[in-house]
């Protein structure tokens, strides 16, 4: 779409409004006047449209870099600053740029319970965040319950992702027919090896859990 020059409006009255380059007694370049207000409103176009370079080109000579245009398109609004403007080429040109603030806001600008679940990038929340209270040393990384297949005493478990850094906790659930007990349990990269007094045969079942160091 294009500029509706109907929905323009300059909201600045002062007769100093208006910045131009102008030259001092010395030749150098000097910036008079201060910048212009502008509001312009569209029901078509969204601000990606409106923000794009030379939509308001047909204003190029009545806009100056430095106005400001309070913009409101059919998505939402937004405040923009002149960044540019030529008339020196066929057709002119103008681009625009989002305003911004210098300075940062502080926690006490921020509403009470406004920072949500969802404002909070995943993978973000870090050991360090954690009251010294609820700062834990060990995460359970792995759990599990197998039954054992039997053919000896040792049973190995597959547990991807496992490192022989993680600490093993076995909890016999059942003995089995062959009621046998846990002896030692050791992990390996990818593997939890569990040793029973006997060949646990294939229907004792243990619990396990796999504790990794937090980080």
């Amino acid at each position: 779409m294009s500029l509706n020059v109907q929905r323009l409006v300059l909201a600045s009255t002062g007769t100093n409004a208006g910045m131009k380059t102008t030259t001092d007694t010395a030749g150098d370049p000097l910036i008079v006047n201060g910048p212009q207000l502008w509001t312009y409103e569209s029901a078509t176009d969204n601000l990606a449209t409106i923000a794009a370079a030379n939509y308001f080109s047909d204003k190029a000579f009545a806009m100056s870099v430095g106005d400001f245009i309070i913009a409101t398109g059919s998505d939402a609004s937004n405040l923009y600053i002149v960044d540019a403007v030529s008339t020196s080429v066929t057709p002119n040109t103008i681009s625009i740029v989002s305003f911004s603030t210098s300075g940062v806001v502080a926690t006490a600008n921020i509403q009470d319970n406004a920072v949500t679940t969802v404002k909070i990038a995943d993978a973000n929340v870090t050991l360090a965040k954690l009251a010294a209270g609820i700062t834990m040393s060990h995460v359970v990384k792995y759990a599990g319950q197998p039954t054992t297949v039997g053919g000896g005493a040792a049973e190995a478990i597959t547990v991807t992702g496992a490192a022989a850094t993680d600490l093993a906790f076995v909890q016999l659930v059942n003995a089995g027919t062959n009621v046998v007990s846990v002896v030692k349990a050791v992990v390996t990269l990818n593997t939890l090896t569990v040793t029973f007094s006997a060949d646990p045969g294939a229907d004792a079942v243990v619990n396990y859990q796999l504790l990794r160091a937090a980080v």
